[in-house]
C-alpha cells in the first residue's frame, strides 16, 4: 500500500507535468499551422517530391507520405512505387485531396496529427493547390508543344520555326 507522502508525490508530480504536456502540444499545434502558412507561399514552383518533404517539415511528421491515385484506384508515390493504404489501426491516418469530388490523392501521415484536424486540412488544401498548379502546368506546356508543331508544319521549307509569324510566346513571371 503506498503512504500518504507517495500519494502526495504522485499527485504534485501529475498536477505538474499534465499543463507542460498540454502546452507542449499547443506549441506543436501552433508551430505547424506557422509552418504550413509558410508553404502557401512557395508552392508555385514546388514538385511533388518537394511538396512531400515541405508538407511532412509543415505537419510535424516526416514520414508523410502523398500518393497519387491511378486510374484502377491504388496509389503511387511521386517515385512510382506502389503505397497501401493503411490500416486504421496501424498509427498512420489518410486524408484524402479531392479534385471535383473524387480523390485524386492521399496524405498519409501519423494518426497523433489527427487531434488537429486543422492542420491536416490545411495539408490537403495546399497539396490541393500544388496538384493543381502542377497540371495546369503540365496542359499548358502541352498546348505550347502543340502550338510549336502547328508553327513548324505551316513554316515555308528553309525558314525556322515561326518565323515570319506576329506572334510570340514567353514563359516567366510579370515584373508588375
Amino acid at each position: 500500500m503506498l503512504s500518504a507522502q507517495a500519494v502526495d508525490w504522485v499527485v504534485a508530480i501529475t498536477v505538474a507535468v499534465v499543463p507542460v504536456v498540454f502546452l507542449a502540444g499547443l506549441l506543436r499545434s501552433r508551430l505547424a499551422r506557422g509552418g504550413l502558412a509558410d508553404l502557401f507561399g512557395t508552392l508555385r514552383d514546388m514538385q511533388p517530391d518537394q511538396l512531400q518533404t515541405a508538407l511532412g517539415r509543415a505537419a510535424g511528421d516526416p514520414g508523410l507520405v502523398i500518393a497519387y491515385r491511378r486510374p484502377d484506384s491504388s496509389l503511387q508515390d511521386a517515385g512510382g512505387q506502389t503505397v497501401p493504404v493503411p490500416d486504421p489501426d496501424g498509427g498512420r491516418s489518410v486524408a484524402w485531396v479531392e479534385r471535383d469530388g473524387r480523390p485524386v490523392a492521399a496524405l498519409i501521415y501519423d494518426a497523433s496529427l489527427d487531434e488537429d484536424p486543422e492542420l491536416i486540412e490545411g495539408a490537403q488544401a495546399a497539396a490541393a493547390i500544388a496538384l493543381e498548379n502542377r497540371d495546369l502546368h503540365a496542359a499548358v506546356q502541352a498546348h505550347l508543344a502543340e502550338l510549336r508543331d502547328r508553327g513548324s508544319a505551316s513554316s515555308p521549307p528553309g525558314t525556322p520555326n515561326g518565323a515570319g509569324s506576329n506572334a510570340t510566346c514567353t514563359t516567366g513571371r510579370s515584373s508588375a
